[in-house]
């Protein structure tokens, strides 16, 4: 069964990703203990809170994923996170590592290293490229949504989501009441940062927004009030977690504020799906999202440094500008090239696979009638 696209989810993905680049080039890449070689003031504090770009992502992930993964196979659905994945990787780790031959740093040794990292999608630190950091928590995700469609179970989803977000919920409760001291160790843990302690919620209520397009359930609205609840404490973790620099605001109010205004943005687009005309400009900065988001970082810091004398606010302007080219080249060209050779690899392991492995071509049970 297609899946109708969702016109305005692509708006609110691109905004995204606007906001986390907009943090990365007015604020954080300047005061970053990783760029402490060209540290500088802050070109300007406003945009501090962009980092909430990640958020809203999760939120976004969830919900699409389970609108896509309803009733299409296992197969199917890893074909189409490989496509979707692995070619805008590739090529977005090429120029990062292009970008870090030229500045020198770190050296070519140690980024060889990270480039091998970010072409496996190895999910531990250090990455090639700080923004890396999330593609462990995607994939995890996606795996578990995979297993439930291999078993044939993807009816229970459902469960899956209230599962992922009574551990993350349950994760935020203690941080913020008794706090034991496993608490701390499980915060500061990469590995369970990947199985979603931290970041389930986000994905859950994605899970639960696609849930009540077709049943609105009061068991279904109060997990959606859980998972905002333990959001918004993540939010404030997060936003207290942000390096102390003077001349900021310190309240995370205005990171709830755009996240909970972009959760809006969200139900609205699915709420008015078929009112919202589809139009290739918005599908197209949809697709230039992922690019945009893993080619920014590096990029655009070293075109900033290359140009800083044409004024602070100019500069990143321009970075911006060609970050957001170069994100709408490598979708229309080099994305589309690579894919192509993937879904030719994939198409041939589809033939083999049937009949070694059929389970995985059964299209699976959505969680309602």
């Amino acid at each position: 069964m297609r899946t109708k696209h969702i016109v305005g989810l692509d708006i609110v993905r691109f905004l995204a990703a606007f906001l986390v680049m907009a943090e990365h080039f007015f604020f954080s890449s300047w005061i970053s203990p990783s760029h402490s070689s060209h540290s500088i003031e802050p070109i300007w504090t406003f945009p501090a809170f962009g980092w909430i770009g990640v958020q809203i992502f999760f939120v976004l992930s969830g919900f699409v994923i389970s609108y896509t993964a309803s009733g299409a196979t296992a197969f199917k659905f890893l074909s189409s996170r490989i496509v979707r994945l692995v070619p805008a990787a590739w090529i977005c780790s090429t120029i990062t590592l292009l970008v870090i031959f030229y500045s020198g740093d770190p050296p070519v040794g140690v980024a060889l290293k990270r480039w091998v990292a970010a072409l496996t999608f190895f999910p531990k630190p250090p990455y090639i490229d700080k923004v890396y950091w999330t593609l462990g928590l995607e994939i995890f995700f996606y795996f578990e949504i995979f297993i439930l469609l291999a078993v044939n179970k993807f009816k229970y989803v459902e469960w899956l989501s209230v599962f992922i977000a009574a551990i993350s919920c349950t994760f935020w409760l203690l941080f913020y009441t008794v706090k034991p001291e496993f608490i701390d160790e499980i915060y500061r843990s990469r590995e369970f940062s990947i199985m979603l302690v931290q970041h389930g919620c986000f994905f859950s209520l994605g899970i639960t927004f696609w849930l009540c397009i077709h049943k609105i359930t009061p068991a279904r609205i109060v997990l959606i009030g859980m998972c905002i609840s333990a959001g918004i404490g993540q939010i404030i973790s997060e936003h207290h977690g942000q390096p102390d620099v003077a001349g900021i605001n310190q309240t995370p109010a205005l990171a709830i504020f755009v996240w909970l205004l972009s959760m809006c943005l969200m139900l609205a687009s699915i709420y008015w799906r078929d009112a919202i005309k589809p139009a290739n400009w918005i599908r197209t900065i949809g697709l230039m999202t992922y690019p945009l988001y893993l080619v920014h970082d590096l990029l655009g810091v070293e075109i900033i440094k290359r140009i800083i004398g044409i004024g602070p606010i100019l500069s990143v302007c321009v970075a911006m500008a060609l970050c957001i080219a170069l994100s709408w080249l490598i979708t229309a060209t080099l994305e589309k090239r690579l894919q192509k050779f993937f879904r030719i690899l994939l198409d041939e392991q589809r033939a083999r696979s049937r009949i070694s492995v059929p389970f995985l071509f059964t299209k699976s049970t959505p969680p309602f009638s």
